[in-house]
């Protein structure tokens, strides 16, 4: 009797030991935190926001899909950290630009086979607002004022003085040889003058003496 319930036993941790008995469901779970109410973006670059989770199980993967109404505007799988560690989710739209407040709705699928404990989406707003940049009349307004400033500028040159033609060398060497020449005349009459001056000067000191 002795030898049969021993062998019993023996036989049980065997199953057990080679996984044949099912044993208890893993505690292990996924937690959202710190969920976001609300995000800005804008109508050129889009946006992003983020949220955190913490999983209790294995590292693994989760599948992050944001809806908004019966469209879905995102969806890709993002990889988690496991071991109870605080894995931050980054969620980037470039191509969510229509201006104005938007209703979303983050939901986000469990791929590790760990379940989520309180929560597995949430609801936020996301507030696009209007980028300059991205309003073609902006570009319209920034042409017309290149072309007025251009106009005016070709006006002011037009209407400014024309400064007076370059002398070739041959008018250069006759203005040059016109200078000299009054010159000279000049220093020839002034040295006649000196010469008068000096005759009357001597002739008046000889009729003293005489």
């Amino acid at each position: 009797m002795n030898a049969a319930k021993a062998a019993l036993v023996l036989a049980v941790a065997m199953v057990a030991a080679f996984g044949l008995i099912p044993m208890a469901e893993s505690d292990a779970d996924i937690t959202l935190t710190d969920n976001p109410n609300s995000a800005t973006f804008d109508s050129m670059n889009g946006g992003s926001f983020s949220f955190k989770l913490v999983n209790s199980g294995n590292a693994g993967d989760i599948r992050v899909i944001v809806t908004e109404g019966t469209d879905t505007v995102y969806n890709k799988v993002h990889t988690i950290e496991g071991d109870g560690a605080e894995t931050i989710i980054e969620v980037s739209m470039s191509g969510f630009t229509s201006v104005g407040k938007h209703q979303v709705t983050v939901s986000c699928e469990s791929l590790t086979g760990e379940p989520f404990t309180n929560a597995d989406s949430f609801t936020m707003t996301i507030t696009v607002n209007e980028n300059i940049l991205s309003n073609w009349t902006t570009y319209v307004v920034i042409v017309i004022a290149i072309i007025v400033i251009a106009a005016l500028i070709y006006i002011r040159m037009r209407d400014k003085p024309k400064s007076k033609n370059t002398m070739t060398f041959e008018e250069l060497e006759a203005q040059r040889k016109a200078e000299m020449a009054q010159k000279t005349e000049k220093k020839s009459k002034k040295e006649d003058g000196a010469s008068t001056e000096r005759k009357r000067y001597l002739a008046e000191k000889k009729k003293k003496q005489n």
